[in-house]
This record gives C-alpha cells, structure tokens and sequence, in this order.
C-alpha cells in the first residue's frame, strides 16, 4: 500500500455504555464528515448518538504506511482494562497483533473490520519488526496519594519471524503425494481462528489479483493451467492442469500455531513455456525435473521481503521381472497331433493321462506404473466412513435394548412394592396375603426374564451383526486394496479366507477341489 490516513472519531459520555468504540472513517481524501486542506483538517460530528452538554470526547488520528520506502504505523489505542472481580483493585485486558503481509496490506477491511482501537480486548496492526525501544508501549498514568501523577509504562516485542517451507521428501515419482509444510508466525492472522490460504486462478497461493505467498515450478517453470493452443492444451497434459486445479490449499495445524501444511499429487506431466514471445509451448514429462516450492517471505526476522524454497528430484524407478517358480514340471499331452512330449506310461501298461499345461506366473514389479498411489488410502477412508456411520445407526438400536434389560428388573421391583402394599393393607384378611404375595414375586420374576432372557441376549445379538457388517467391510477393503496392489489371484484368496472361521475356510477347499 502506498498509504493509509485514518481518522478515529470517539465521545467518552458519562457512562461507559455510551462509548463509541473504533473508526468512524477511512482514507480521509474522501470520508464522510471530514474535510481536507493543506494546512487544516476539519471534523463534522453527526446526530447519530446523544450527547449531553458536559461530555467529552475526543478525535485520535491513525497512519500507516507499508512500502520498503516509507513504513510508518501511527496509532493511539485506548485499553479499557477490567476489574477481575468485586474491590480486587485488579484490571485486565488484551492485546492482539496482526502482523500485515502481502495479503493484507492493502485491503480496507483489515483496517475497517480487523483493528478495535478501544475497548479491553483491543487489536492492533504491526506492520515491521517492533522490538527494543521500538516494542508497542502501554502507558497508564497513575495518581499517587500525595496528588502527584506518574506515568507508568510497560513495552513488548512485536517481532516478525522468518519464514521456513519444506517438501516431506527429497524425491518422488508420479502419482506420490507431495506434502508441503510452511512454519511463519507472521502468517497468524488471527490466533482465534485457523488461517487459510488458497490458490488462485494464477495458480499461486494468495491473491490472482496481486502479490503471491507461495508457488510450485517445475525446472524453475511456474506449475500454471496449459494454454490453449494446439501444442499445450488442457487435453494433452496428463494430471491435474496447474496448482489450482488440484485443490492446493495451506491450512493452519492450530489456531495460532503459524504452522502450515498443503499436498497435492506429481502430475505425468505438464505444460511448459518460458512466457517468451513466440515461443511454442510443449507438453513436458515431470520424471527427471526438479520441483521446487517457492515462499515469498513478506518480512523475516530482521524485517527484510525474501524468498525461501525447498527442492525435491522426480525420478523414475528401476523395475524388475520374475518368474514364480525357479522350476517347473514338464507339460504333457495324449493327443496324436500333440507332439510335444510323448504318453506317459506306467508299470501296469499303458496309461495316457490326463491332459495338462503348466500354467507361469510372472511378476513384474515397477513404482513408475503406480499411476495411483493413494488409491488404497481413498478406499480405507472411505470404508473407515462407512463403518463409522454404520456403528452409529446400529448403536441406536442396541442401546434400546440394552437399556430395557438394564430398567426391566426396576419395574420389577415396583411389582413388588405393590404387592407388598396391597398385603400389608389386608393383615387382617389372612386369605388376601397369598395372592398379594404372588403379585409382588411374580412382577420380580418378570422383570428379570425380560432383562436376562429378551433384552439383554437382543442386544447382544446385534451387536453381533454389527461386528460382523464390520468384518464384511474389512474384507472388501482388503480384496480392494489387493487389486490395486495386483496382488497374485492365490496370494488375495488366502488373505481373504484368513477372515473366515477354519472349518468354513475348509469347506470352501473342499468344494474347490470337488470342482
């Protein structure tokens, strides 16, 4: 920004309750009910608020400037602080900072919304490394018992930080998800909430329209959308087309932890030009590039607008074949036009036998042709999801039995306390003592067949079912996983049957073998 002139308008009345907190207007080349000249500023109060003969008020002036030629930041903040408790003699407020970035600095609301300039939870703006004599200072002037007024005075450092990004390896292939990590406190915007900060059509962190946070190049080419032309278009590129088509986004680990992480996946491969005039644009292959992440640090610890990085190599990978066995059995065949082998005989005559081919398994291992990495981790997601939410609905039933079998045996007990009123009501009929008696044993006997016999064995029951929806899921995520894997078909049979009991387990070879 080149400059800010703010103006803040407040009346202090006889009670607090009619304070004006914060600015009434902004940029004074043209705010409502102020004028400009040269040599005077004139303030025009409105009747938007009563103010009664007697009153004070006052009018305090706010300027900041963020460019490297003249940084200024001019403000008075009134802490109204506030007593603990009931004559504790004790006061307190707060204070937050907003450090200013490239982001930030030139939008209004951050000097509209953001700043509170009085009242005891004040926020205010650090726009450069404030410490030492230079540290935001609170002064409380103090009347002493002898009439006498001192100033009291306390400072605290505002320091900007250096910033740190990182990848969280030193190589990668396509398809491997690439975590970014950004560690600036000055990125902290707000220590109440968690900051977040997306990428925009430019394909950069930060803002389209002007400075940018953060980058991600390719043999030092900005990662950006293909052009659309007949040698670079999205059509031909094989991934996600730029940075912001693949949902990047730095997202802070804590409301005030400065600590930012965002990933995204290798592309195969990308568009890539040099922005000269008259260049073709070309489709270019990521394996064998060098990828880097660029962060454009608004002010480090010494107050100075740097850029820091992070590199990684995107190689290939050596792959490998082999068979599933170092020996195999010779094939054999009984049909005349077969001529590969002769019959087979054996010690009581001749014999063909039956007719078989020696069935090769060859593996072929190779990461480069692990076009989907995370494929498992989206299947395992999505099963945790749906077993979750599974639970859930299944708890719902199982708790209303549970919680009959654990109330059945009270209600019982109210039986019996009828029963036991309705005997001692007739102590002197002797032939109405059986009968209330029963009442009162019987409603007991109820309510513990209902708790032990129904409710409970119920619960029990669907718990059961749950857990085995739950062992079914577990076993389509596993026979998923196993195909994405390429698993051998023998290798997901026998992890998969090690879900079932043995003796289904052996039965299911039985009937294999049968066949």
């Amino acid at each position: 920004m080149s400059s800010c002139f703010l103006v803040g308008i407040r009346a202090l009345a006889k009670h607090i309750s009619s304070f004006v907190k914060g600015l009434e207007a902004l940029d004074i080349a043209g705010y409502s009910g102020g004028s400009v000249s040269s040599d005077l500023v004139t303030v025009n109060f409105t009747a938007t608020q009563a103010i009664d003969v007697g009153d004070d008020f006052y009018v305090d002036f706010f300027s900041f400037r963020s460019d490297d030629s003249a940084r200024a930041n001019n403000a008075i903040y009134r802490l109204y602080l506030e007593e603990s408790d009931d004559n504790t003699g004790e006061f307190t407020g707060s204070v937050e900072y907003l450090m200013l970035n490239q982001l930030n600095t030139n939008k209004a609301a951050t000097y509209s919304d953001w700043l509170v300039t009085a009242s005891d939870e004040i926020n205010i703006i650090v726009h450069e490394d404030l410490t030492d004599e230079d540290s935001p200072r609170i002064n409380y002037l103090d009347l002493g018992a002898d009439g006498v007024s001192t100033q009291v005075a306390d400072q605290v450092e505002a320091p900007s930080h250096s910033g740190v990004v990182s990848f969280d390896s030193e190589n990668y292939k396509i398809a491997d998800t690439v975590v970014v990590t950004l560690d600036d406190q000055d990125l902290n915007a707000d220590s109440e909430l968690i900051d977040i900060y997306v990428t925009g059509t430019d394909d950069k962190v930060g803002d389209s329209s002007g400075p940018h946070v953060l980058d991600i190049t390719f043999d030092d080419m900005t990662w950006v959308a293909s052009a659309d032309d007949s040698d670079c278009s999205a059509s031909d590129v094989t991934g996600d087309d730029g940075l912001e088509a693949t949902g990047f986004t730095l997202v802070e680990s804590d409301t005030a932890s400065g600590i930012f992480t965002g990933s995204f996946q290798v592309p195969t491969n990308f568009c890539w030009t040099d922005g000269a005039s008259g260049d073709t644009d070309s489709v270019k292959g990521v394996t064998g590039t060098d990828i880097e992440v660029n962060y454009n640090d608004f002010r480090d610890a010494s107050g100075e607008t740097i850029e820091v990085g992070d590199g990684a190599s995107i190689n290939a990978n050596t792959g490998s074949v082999a068979f599933d066995r170092t020996v195999y059995p010779v094939p054999y065949g009984s049909d005349a036009a077969d001529t590969r082998f002769a019959v087979h005989s054996t010690t009581t005559g001749d014999k063909d036998l039956d007719q078989g081919n020696v069935v090769v398994h060859i593996r072929v291992t190779d990461a480069d042709y692990n076009i989907s990495a995370q494929g498992e981790d989206v299947i395992k997601d999505t099963i945790n999801i749906e077993i979750d939410s599974m639970k859930q609905r299944h708890a719902i039933q199982q708790d209303v039995f549970v919680k009959m079998a654990a109330f059945a045996p009270a209600f019982g007990m109210l039986g019996t306390l009828i029963g036991l009123v309705q005997m001692l009501q007739n102590l002197s009929d002797p032939d109405s003592v059986g009968p209330s008696m029963a009442v009162a044993l019987l409603t007991t006997f109820y309510g513990s067949f209902f708790a032990f016999m129904i409710c409970g064995p119920i619960a029990g029951k669907l718990k059961a079912r749950t857990t085995r929806e739950v062992i079914n899921l577990e076993i389509m995520f596993e026979g998923a996983a196993s195909i994405v894997q390429e698993n051998n078909p023998m290798m997901v049979y026998e992890k998969l049957s090690s879900y079932i009991p043995t003796k289904l387990r052996r039965a299911m070879e039985t009937k294999k073998r049968k066949k």
